[in-house]
């Protein structure tokens, strides 16, 4: 047996505690082995060097991957005319290390990707069904083409046969435009880059043409920041602290808590790191007043936000998961929150309403891989209408009542001008919900057959005609 201590804990399933604990106990039965883990490390750590050491652009941001070398040097290789075909993990098509290479390839050539999730192992033995790899062929062309040909992602041998022969076409110009460091969409058909374009000419996340603006920030590291939040088991003094599984969409507490936290020691923490952070041009405190950061009181745990999972995948049954979480709830990094630098408590039931709706989700899923990483979460497209278009009024108001779930919400419901508690039962959530997905496809521009092959596509093997006929039936009555 060898030791891999670089692995990842989400591959064994332990939380990253758990998992040194576990190398502890292996380290401990098993010394005779030590002498090659040391050689191993030894001969990783010669091989990281001397990949850094060559022509890679960006090989040291994040792991130093192979795929990533090999993915430079082979395009590096190739003449003008040449062509590369080859099979790449899909994060070469949406990870940051790699954004270089793909702006590469679309400046200076012509590319075209079939995306293939390996369900049933039909494509490789051995390797996780939830994962998908690329079929890339990249000619480097004396002429740079102005689109890009995506097909997939395809679940089985008869969908690839049946589909890889029409494939989408998306301007390269949108695909830049899309997300950070032109990631690659997953569109399993001609319609759907149709659907994606309509979705991707609104504004992205991080555009402060809105009036507003939200910035992700990571408020506690799960595993280095423990010994400052955790105060052991729950009193009523303890605030909670929560990770990504501790909400869910409308549902502000699943009951999960990670630990308990001192709020004089949680809150001083945190205070001492914004006075750090407003300095900062990487942080989203940059440039805030210095009263304001001065002021303990105005720490954005003390007030309702809204947070999102940062570990996700396109083959959940959601991807974009979303909660305004109550005030007093301290959050690990697998929880980033949206901090509101400018803007209203309107404006933020507005954007959780569009984050949790279907279409929003449609097109996160085209994205996502295994994280809900910032960059394709401040490329993800919302809607900026007028404050006055009905349409945006209603979003406000479906996604504040929705929301404010009991008392801890009443002053940022009064500030919404929505009642607390006000659903009443499932049957009205679920009627809410629906209305939610046909104001926010409306906003988004879809037509009545775009909206039906969003739910169509969006998971496989749900049954989505109930909730589809709900949305249509609202979708209908505002006139799209």
């Amino acid at each position: 047996p060898k030791f891999w201590l670089r692995i990842s804990p989400g591959l064994l399933g332990l939380k990253p505690k758990e998992l040194k604990a576990k190398i502890a106990a292996l380290r401990k039965r098993h010394p005779e082995l030590l002498p090659e883990l040391e050689r191993e490390i030894e001969v990783a750590a010669s091989f990281r060097k001397a990949l850094l050491g060559g022509p890679y652009p960006d090989l040291g941001k994040g792991d130093v991957d192979l795929y990533r070398a090999f993915a430079w040097r082979n395009w590096q290789l190739l003449r003008t005319e040449g062509r590369l075909g080859a099979v790449f993990p899909r994060t070469v098509l949406n990870a940051a290390g790699s954004a270089r290479w793909r702006e590469v390839l679309l400046n200076d050539g012509a590319l075209s990707v079939v995306t293939l999730t390996n369900s049933a192992y039909w494509v490789f033995e051995g390797v996780d069904g939830r994962y998908s790899v690329a079929l890339v062929n990249a000619t480097r062309a004396a002429q740079a083409s102005r689109t890009a040909e995506l097909a997939g992602p395809f679940y089985a041998l008869d969908e690839f046969e049946a589909g890889r022969a029409t494939p989408g076409s998306i301007p390269v110009d949108l695909l830049v435009s899309a997300s950070t460091g032109a990631a690659f969409p997953q569109l399993p058909s001609s319609e759907s880059a149709d659907v994606f374009a309509a979705i991707r000419s609104a504004p992205r996340l991080d555009d402060t043409g809105a009036g507003w603006s939200f910035k992700p920030v990571r408020e506690f590291d799960a595993t280095n920041d423990r010994p400052t939040f955790d105060a052991g088991n729950q009193t009523p003094k303890r605030w909670p602290v929560v990770g990504g599984a501790g909400f869910n969409i409308w549902e502000p507490e699943t009951g999960e808590v990670y630990a308990w936290a001192d709020p004089r020691t949680a809150t001083a923490a945190l205070q001492a790191k914004r006075l750090n952070q407003v300095k900062l041009k990487s942080s989203a405190f940059y440039g805030m007043d210095s009263a304001w950061a001065a002021d303990p009181a105005t720490l954005p745990c003390r007030a309702p936000r809204i947070a999102f999972r940062d570990i996700c995948r396109a083959t959940d049954s959601r991807t974009c998961i979303a909660a305004l979480v109550p005030a007093e709830t301290l959050l690990t990094n697998k929880a980033p929150y949206l901090f509101r630098v400018e803007g209203s408590e309107a404006d933020e039931a507005f954007l959780l309403g569009v984050l949790s709706s279907i279409p929003l989700d449609w097109y996160a899923r085209r994205y996502v891989e295994i994280s809900m990483n910032f960059h394709i979460l401040n490329g993800l497209p919302v809607p900026q209408p007028e404050e006055t278009d009905p349409r945006r009024v209603r979003v406000v108001e479906i996604a504040g009542r929705l929301a404010a779930v009991d008392d801890r919400y009443a002053e940022w419901a009064a500030a919404v001008g929505v009642p607390v508690a006000s659903v009443s039962s499932a049957a009205e959530r679920d009627d809410l919900v629906a209305e939610l997905d046909a104001l926010v496809a409306g906003l988004y521009g879809l037509s009545r057959d775009q909206v039906e092959h969003v739910f169509a596509t969006f998971h496989r093997g749900w049954d989505y005609q109930p909730r589809l006929d709900a949305v249509l039936e609202h979708f209908d009555r505002i006139g799209g």
